[in-house]
């Protein structure tokens, strides 16, 4: 009888003791808390000319699920995404920056995907590009509700050091996930943005492009700030956040 006291007490202040120290349970992939770790889908070049350029994912897409799509397309007029599918997923445009009226960076996202096996994304152009003219980088993480705030900048001149996006607003929440991304028309050696963590670079068609993250317990303003030695060179950096 008294052991079965016990373990009665024990089943009531359970409750109490979680909720008492905010006990943090694995969430999707292992990772503790709501926003998982990101991890890589590969990087690569589309190759067929025409207005559509398709790059299949290194990997599959989980269920539930955020997928980050970078895109770096060098092509006159400028050429720009449209749209993008996965044939499953319909995908967003978080922003986009062109430079020197021919070099795009954008960066496209999908929250709570649906799973797909062997995944290929398809961006729809706003014109015909050429072969090799668009390279692509993606990632994926568990635990995203929102997308929130963005910045974006980019340059084309002699003698670039720091590729910074700009500042955002202060966030919503004080608990999100940070995603830099940067492209580069050529394959300077690049020093991480601090406090970032890289999880996809990569140097498709002697570009350079990168997808970094990192996660913050504030609502103070964010920028992605990777740095190269003096090169003449046209990049464009992002920095989006989410929650």
């Amino acid at each position: 009888m008294k052991f079965k006291f016990l373990i009665f007490l024990a089943l009531l202040l359970i409750p109490t003791i979680c909720n008492a120290q905010s006990i943090p349970f694995p969430g999707p992939g292992g990772t503790v808390g709501t926003i998982g770790v990101p991890t890589s889908l590969g990087n690569g070049t589309a190759t067929a000319s025409g207005s559509t350029q398709a790059f299949a994912l290194s990997g599959a897409i989980v269920t539930g699920n955020t997928v980050f799509v970078e895109v770096f397309t060098q092509q006159a007029g400028p050429t720009t995404v449209s749209s993008m599918s996965d044939g499953t997923n319909t995908y967003t445009k978080a922003t986009s920056n062109t430079q020197a009226a021919s070099v795009t960076g954008e960066l496209w996202y999908v929250i709570n995907a649906v799973a797909v096996a062997t995944p290929t994304v398809t961006a729809t152009m706003s014109g015909s590009a050429t072969a090799n003219a668009t390279v692509m980088a993606a990632a994926q993480v568990a635990g995203i509700v929102a997308f929130d705030k963005t910045a974006v900048a980019g340059a084309s001149a002699a003698g670039q050091t720091t590729l910074n996006s700009g500042s955002t607003t202060a966030l919503t929440t004080a608990n999100e996930l940070v995603i830099g991304t940067n492209g580069i028309n050529t394959t300077p050696a690049v020093t991480e943005s601090a406090g970032y963590t890289n999880i996809n670079n990569g140097n498709p068609q002697a570009t350079d492009l990168r997808i970094s993250y990192k996660i913050v317990n504030s609502t103070t303003a964010v920028n992605y700030s990777p740095s190269i030695p003096s090169t003449t060179c046209t990049w464009v950096s992002i920095v989006a956040t989410f929650r």
